[in-house]
């Protein structure tokens, strides 16, 4: 199940990585697809954002987290982190975004 996780997840954020580099060369924004959910839709919103100014394992801890739902032992699993560290990273992304409208407690 994990692989599986990983997998989305990177696919995933490719998407946002092409999308972006996509308004870049074409100075729009980038297409918003519809979500089931409002929240995936916020979600997807503001990794998007993140995904501008944190580093690769932050925003893969950060799209683990929020995004999929996993529970902090679980992102530890996935990327190979301890727990505690998954913890402190997830409270320096919540510390970094509050100008963009907060994450998720």
């Amino acid at each position: 199940m994990t692989y599986l996780y990983r997998m989305a997840t990177n696919l995933s954020l490719n998407r946002l990585r092409h999308q972006r580099v996509q308004a870049r060369a074409t100075a729009e924004e980038p297409s918003v697809e519809p979500f089931s959910t409002p929240e995936l839709a916020e979600t997807r919103q503001l990794l998007t954002l993140l995904a501008e100014t944190l580093d690769e394992r932050a925003l893969r801890v950060a799209a683990y987290h929020f995004m999929d739902g996993m529970t902090q032992e679980e992102v530890a699993g996935a990327v190979g982190l301890s727990r505690r560290t998954v913890g402190k990273i997830l409270e320096a992304v919540r510390q970094s975004d509050r100008t963009h409208g907060g994450i998720p407690e």
